[in-house]
């Protein structure tokens, strides 16, 4: 009922926005709604909305060539697949710097591309360009709630959550009732060590999003961190089922099961996942995890090798994600911190 309920107030707001650049006559309304309805996709985070999105922008480029936002929109949502694991990075980034710049040709002071591109160079570990495009972003525009969110991120990686929680809350504030938003403020608890307040942000998400694997996996990690070993496993089998058995929700369930004594569990889901990897991509890093929780510190900084070389989406949180604590104390782990300049 809840779920129903936010899909009906975005599903306003899409008409209300429509009906406001139809009156004013400023641009195409039929590319301005086409556009609207591939945000609404691209916030539901899952992978047919977002495939569905990218057609929704496309469609209103077609519509109306010179609308520079539906460009800052396919760029968005090729780094949202990368970021579930779905595009190898560098495929991603590509694809969203060739079309933020095409967002940019067409309007330079529009906030949202310089927040894409920022995005695009944070998984390229390309720190100084990543901050100046986000700063930039949020200067053309304060209140644009995806750009505090990016930017939590950013801040996340770098170890300065006191800002990331500032940028989090900040972007909740602006869109409340966005899933991916709460979502990351929920992650942004959980890195910052605030366990309990994370497991009531999670809770809350789940209350209108009650088949969110993204939210499974934040209430799995945290409750991992608390020790609580049972819940945590229970939050991940959700959301490996909610995920259709997404890659990287496999990797945590396995990584918990290996650190746990269940080894024969998790040597079955890693070759689940080394089966898949022949058929579509999976991270590197989802093989990464799986070895640290087994305990092969070789095979991790192998395959945490092969996500560097591939700058795979969850890499940057390398320096402060206590999924990999274990691996810490290898000089092999700062000499990789300081490949990516996260090192100091």
């Amino acid at each position: 009922m809840a779920q129903a309920i936010a899909r009906q107030i975005q599903i306003r707001l899409i008409s209300h926005e429509t009906e406001k650049l139809s009156a004013s006559g400023s641009i195409s309304p039929e590319a301005h709604e086409s556009y609207l309805k591939g945000r609404y996709l691209w916030n539901q985070r899952t992978l047919e909305a977002l495939q569905k999105s990218l057609k929704h922008f496309e469609r209103a480029i077609e519509i109306d060539p010179a609308y520079a936002p539906s460009y800052a929109g396919i760029a968005d949502s090729y780094l949202t697949l990368q970021d579930d694991g779905h595009l190898p990075t560098l495929e991603a980034t590509a694809q969203a710097k060739r079309a933020a710049s095409e967002a940019l040709r067409r309007d330079e002071m529009l906030a949202e591309p310089h927040i894409s591109l920022a995005h695009a160079y944070f998984h390229e570990f390309n720190w100084p360009a990543a901050e100046r495009e986000f700063e930039r972003g949020l200067q053309l525009n304060p209140n644009y709630a995806v750009g505090h969110f990016y930017f939590a991120n950013y801040f996340l990686a770098r170890g300065r959550f006191r800002d990331a929680l500032a940028e989090a809350r900040q972007a909740q504030a602006l869109d409340p009732v966005s899933l991916p938003v709460r979502s990351n403020t929920a992650m942004a608890l959980f890195y910052s060590g605030q366990y309990d307040q994370a497991i009531e942000q999670c809770l809350g998400v789940l209350e209108l999003h009650p088949d969110c694997a993204r939210i499974y996996e934040d209430l799995g990690r945290v409750y991992w961190e608390k020790g609580m070993r049972r819940e945590a496993i229970r939050a991940f089998k959700k959301a490996v089922s909610c995920s259709s058995r997404g890659p990287l929700y496999l990797a945590e369930l396995a990584h918990a099961y290996a650190a746990t004594g269940c080894r024969g569990d998790a040597v079955r889901l890693l070759r689940e996942l080394t089966k898949r990897a022949r058929k579509s991509y999976v991270s590197p890093y989802a093989f990464a995890l799986v070895y640290t929780g087994i305990g092969n510190n070789d095979q991790a900084f192998a395959w945490l090798d092969r996500a560097y070389e591939e700058r795979a989406s969850t890499l940057p949180f390398l320096r402060t994600n206590p999924r990999l604590a274990s691996l810490r104390s290898d000089p092999r782990f700062h000499a990789l911190l300081r490949r990516m300049g996260l090192e100091g």
